[in-house]
């Protein structure tokens, strides 16, 4: 992971050779390099770019070409983006927050919304290899994150009621899966289609209340582990469908109440 006294190794992004040579001057500090005509600064841990080329993968390489394409489709402010490599078990300190690897991805990320850092983690877990975590989660991952900060640095987007979250968790996972198409993320498939119905009738009287995202979007009081992030997904492709040419930073930043009126959402059958 990146440590606050860590000696930092500034390197131009030319190609898979970076990581190498910054571990031949200093094994121990991490690589930044600016990415997107420098949108992005990037700190990638020495342990999360050795553990990667073990696995067989150029770490570099990976983020620089996640972070080139979600440039393309999400215009936005300078980011800072730490990439860490996280074991089984632990957590993901980097901005402060905690964060453990999701099993079915093998990856993890949060936002310090104060400053803006991103930080994102990857590793093995028993149903992941970190090859698959790295190639196919950790692109990911980073543009979940990346559309997350977008929308919270404005101040537009991260509300304290339930709909906010739903919306922003449901507007993050529709890009991610759009920059990097694939199977779908495990937190949008957490509910089958009747249980959407039922768990949409009980969040529809507490869209306004605050203090409720994290029992939605997590799973606590009864509520069904990422229930939240599978109902926003589903409202925000409900949204897309009508608004077919509203491109991903317009969508990023509509508000809660437009998304839900624009998108006639309703999961429970006629």
């Amino acid at each position: 992971m990146v440590g606050a006294g860590a000696v930092a190794v500034m390197l131009v992004a030319t190609g898979g050779g970076g990581a190498a040579a910054a571990q031949r001057l200093a094994p121990s500090a991490p690589i930044v390099e600016h990415v997107a005509d420098g949108r992005f600064t990037v700190r990638l841990s020495a342990l999360a770019v050795q553990r990667a080329d073990a696995a067989g993968v150029r770490l570099p390489n990976v983020v620089r070409s996640a972070l080139e394409r979600i440039a393309t489709l999400l215009p936005g402010p300078r980011l800072t983006l730490a990439v860490a490599y996280v074991r089984p078990g632990q957590v993901l300190r980097t901005v402060g927050i905690l964060a453990g690897l999701i099993p079915g991805a093998g990856t993890t990320g949060t936002i310090n919304a104060a400053t803006g850092v991103v930080a994102v983690g990857f590793g093995p877990t028993s149903h992941v290899r970190l090859a698959t975590s790295t190639r196919l989660w950790l692109p990911r991952v980073i543009a979940d994150e990346v559309a997350n900060a977008v929308r919270g640095v404005t101040r537009r987007g991260l509300g304290v009621v339930l709909l906010d979250s739903l919306v922003g968790g449901g507007i993050e996972a529709a890009f991610d899966t759009a920059a990097f198409p694939g199977p779908p993320d495990p937190w949008v498939v957490a509910l089958t289609p009747a249980q959407q119905c039922t768990w949409w009738r009980r969040a529809v009287p507490e869209l306004a209340d605050p203090g409720l995202s994290e029992q939605w979007m997590f799973g606590y009081v009864g509520v069904p582990h990422w229930a939240g992030f599978t109902l926003g997904y589903h409202l925000v492709g409900a949204y897309r469908l009508r608004h077919p040419r509203e491109g991903w930073r317009a969508l990023t930043m509509a508000r809660g109440p437009a998304v839900l009126a624009g998108s006639h959402f309703d999961p429970c059958p006629a």
